[in-house]
């Protein structure tokens, strides 16, 4: 799984959970990273390729079925000040395109924050 950045960030800690489309689901951390990294709006990190600078635990991988959401929260600062920045995605019906990039309204672009 690659997910793109869109602020930039002083990061101190980034986490990937899944919450399967069921009832009474719960939220599952499936990989963390821990360390310092700074990133900006547009790069991408990939949860199976290690970060330098940061320490990374991985669970088992999720087997995404549409209607999961993956929430991926970066715990840090940003320039302005703001404290961490997060994203929830809910994967489509037809699953996870191998070429686009998945947004957290839904829409699926050719850019990583278009």
């Amino acid at each position: 799984m690659e997910i793109g950045i869109c602020a930039d960030i002083e990061v101190e800690r980034v986490s990937a959970l899944q919450r399967p489309a069921v009832l009474f689901r719960t939220w599952t951390e499936f990989w963390t990273a821990e360390g310092l990294l700074t990133v900006t709006k547009g790069d991408t990190i990939a949860v199976d390729v290690p970060l330098v600078g940061m320490a990374t635990t991985s669970g088992a991988s999720p087997e995404l079925k549409p209607g999961d959401e993956v929430e991926v929260i970066f715990y840090g600062t940003r320039p302005d000040g703001i404290k961490n920045a997060s994203a929830v995605l809910v994967i489509p019906g037809d699953g996870l395109s191998e070429t686009t990039w998945l947004q957290s309204d839904g829409r699926e672009t050719e850019g990583v924050c278009d």
